[in-house]
């Protein structure tokens, strides 16, 4: 029986999605996660046409029915741009599927990091503030309007389509705030290099406030191109906290970027760092100081159209990979 939660999903059949999925080849496959697999395939059923990602949950694992109703219950009354919405899913034959939003131009970690000499991929300042304003508004309305903390914000967990409009998708620590309390997880988890420094305290809780670090992370990362696993706050600190970009930003960004913008960036960065969480930023904050910093990028020059030059890529399969159901 469907919950009213449900009720605004696609109830697809077991057959259907084995047709999408090519019978779950494992050329659809993208990855194999902690609680199951991840495929890409094409829907032209029931009423929906077009490109999917399927999440098959392992049935014979407790924790991944849980996973799968947490994530249909928090997740399907969710609409928002810049939330990568649950398309459906498929309870049949005792089979646990969710199935969401292809987007082409995969997650923003590949965008940034992978065949950094595709010049069609390459992103302006402006398309970078506009990804990163995105971001902070799918945030603002999970934390502001639905009382979701993600908890795993990170440039994986970050999707762009063809117009690179990004779209937060992968919640596997997403608690809703009943009554004020918070759900605390069993252990840590989650991107290292994202973690705010109270997530490594003993009983800590996940807040709004682990949320905006991690944001800030993701901004460093837009920023520089240098991914935060590789120990950037560290090698960026030096730099921000002087108000400046790290030597590690590509050039064309330093010298296409304004320098009221880059103070602008720079000391949102270190406000969405700050060791105390009390001290960070709303989302909200954020999205207001975003916006006139991308308001200073369009006096720079001129202002091109950031979708200018850039081309969604072909179906990768390779995209997807870090999309896993855990």
């Amino acid at each position: 029986m469907q919950s009213s939660l449900e009720s605004n999903l696609i109830c697809f059949s077991f057959s259907e999605i084995k047709r999408a999925t090519n019978n779950f080849s494992d050329q659809n496959c993208l990855k194999q996660g902690r609680h199951g697999k991840v495929y890409f395939g094409n829907i032209c059923d029931n009423g929906y046409n077009g490109v999917v990602i399927v999440k098959r949950y392992d049935k014979e694992k407790v924790s991944s029915i849980h996973m799968l109703r947490k994530e249909i219950d928090v997740l399907s009354p969710i609409h928002h741009d810049n939330i990568n919405s649950i398309v459906g899913y498929s309870d049949e034959k005792d089979e646990k599927i969710l199935v969401y939003e292809f987007m082409s131009n995969g997650s923003l970690h590949d965008y940034l990091f992978k065949d950094k000499n595709d010049q069609t991929r390459w992103l302006t300042v402006e398309n970078r503030l506009a990804i990163c304003i995105g971001i902070a508004k799918g945030l603002n309305y999970l934390h502001v309007d639905n009382n979701i903390i993600h908890g795993c914000v990170n440039s994986d967990n970050i999707f762009l389509d063809a117009n690179l409009v990004a779209k937060i998708s992968d919640f596997p620590l997403i608690r809703s705030l009943v009554g004020g309390s918070l759900s605390i997880p069993q252990q840590i988890t989650g991107a290292n290099g994202y973690l705010a420094p109270e997530c490594y305290e003993h009983n800590y809780q996940l807040s709004k406030e682990a949320d905006v670090y991690a944001f800030g992370v993701v901004l460093l990362e837009v920023l520089c191109e240098k991914p935060a696993w590789k120990s950037l706050i560290v090698l960026a600190l030096p730099f921000t906290m002087k108000r400046e970009l790290p030597l590690c930003t590509p050039e064309q960004v330093k010298t296409n970027i304004s320098p009221k913008c880059s103070s602008a960036c720079t000391n949102l960065i270190m406000d969405c760092l700050d060791i105390d969480p009390n001290k960070r930023p709303s989302m909200a904050t954020v999205i207001d100081k975003l916006l006139l910093a991308l308001e200073s990028a369009k006096q720079q020059g001129g202002f091109t159209d950031p979708l200018d030059g850039i081309k969604a890529r072909p179906h990768d399969r390779m995209d997807y990979c870090s999309m896993s159901p855990d």
